[in-house]
């Protein structure tokens, strides 16, 4: 799958007017870390995106930019990175019928947003990437439940031990993707 599909979309408002038909907006907003948390004591870790797949899409398209630690440690990481999806039948049906399977039980429900540390510049010779934490977005339980179109999603460190911050998200589309789940209840 060509990630160049899920584009930004500099047209869509806040308040879902513009979105297309068949279509899902994923947008990072920010990203909290806990000053006491390990990942802000740690010195080594400095530069932080965040990654995640969804619906067949993943690789470097689906990466924010990297944003420093921040200082003071009580400051936001702010990314305002925006993804949209298309799911129409018949011109994107790979899409459709993973979200479908995602909606159905079929297919993990959940969009996992997995924190990184990169090295600095001057490191990446010596250094790697590492995942650090993870934050869960359930998409089915998003559709049917009373959804905001902004949430704060817990992000925990990889060994689930400690929560170290908090994601916030924006999805646009809630009716594109309960129009699945409602096709999917009144076909049995």
């Amino acid at each position: 799958i060509d990630a160049n599909d899920a584009s930004y979309d500099s047209k869509v408002s806040a308040n879902n007017q513009l979105l297309e038909k068949d279509t899902i907006i994923i947008e990072i907003l920010n990203l909290i870390l806990f000053p006491k948390s390990s990942v802000m004591q740690t010195p080594e870790y400095q530069l932080f995106y965040i990654e995640y797949c969804f619906l067949g899409y993943c690789g470097a398209d689906m990466e924010t930019i990297s944003v420093r630690k921040p200082r003071p440690p009580n400051q936001k990481l702010i990314y305002n990175f925006r993804r949209k999806f298309q799911v129409n039948e018949e011109k994107y049906p790979l899409q459709n019928n993973i979200l479908r399977a995602m909606l159905d039980g079929l297919a993990n429900p959940n969009i996992k947003f997995i924190l990184v540390c990169e090295p600095l510049p001057e490191e990446t010779d010596i250094k790697e990437c590492l995942e650090i934490g993870y934050a869960n977005f359930n998409i089915r339980d998003y559709a049917l439940e009373d959804s905001e179109q902004i949430m704060s999603l817990p992000v925990y460190n990889i060994s689930k031990k400690e929560q170290i911050g908090l994601l916030k998200v924006s999805v646009l589309g809630l009716d594109t993707i309960r129009t699945r789940l409602r096709r999917r209840y009144s076909s049995i």
